[in-house]
């Protein structure tokens, strides 16, 4: 988990752990939600690569054609994605949809591998608690 919580220098790793993290801490707090039986969904939502936004550290649209056209499974525009977050916020036809992710898109789909590593959700889980107090 330290390699997480301090990857080094290279953003690119920074922004793709973070990203991680998220989804780790989106199963773990399901699952505390579920135990606690409490009727909260909660899930991950993966906007896909949007130059316009200079979340990525650029934008133009030079970088936009390159990605849109080199990587089209991970360009999403910001008004797809924008309206696919809010239906999915505010649809109730997902009000019973929880621990899922969902990619550009109302549309759930597995995100990696390492994403469901559940010792690693667990302990980001616990250190999220201990770092803000919140540790029973």
């Amino acid at each position: 988990m330290e390699e997480l919580a301090h990857p080094g220098e290279e953003d690119r790793r920074k922004y793709s752990y973070s990203k991680l993290c998220m989804i780790y801490f989106t199963h773990s707090l399901a699952r505390q939600l579920e135990k606690e039986g409490k009727q909260v969904c909660v899930n991950s939502f993966n906007p896909g690569f949007m130059s316009a936004t200079n979340f990525s550290g650029g934008t133009g649209a030079g970088r936009d054609e390159q990605i849109r056209t080199t990587m089209p499974e991970r360009y999403g525009t910001l008004e797809d994605s924008s309206n696919a977050l809010a239906q999915l916020a505010t649809d109730p036809a997902f009000d019973n949809i929880t621990n899922e992710y969902f990619d550009r898109s109302t549309n759930t789909k597995a995100s990696s591998e390492l994403s469901y590593n559940r010792a690693n959700e667990d302990e980001l889980f616990e250190k999220s608690r201990e770092y803000t107090g919140l540790a029973v």
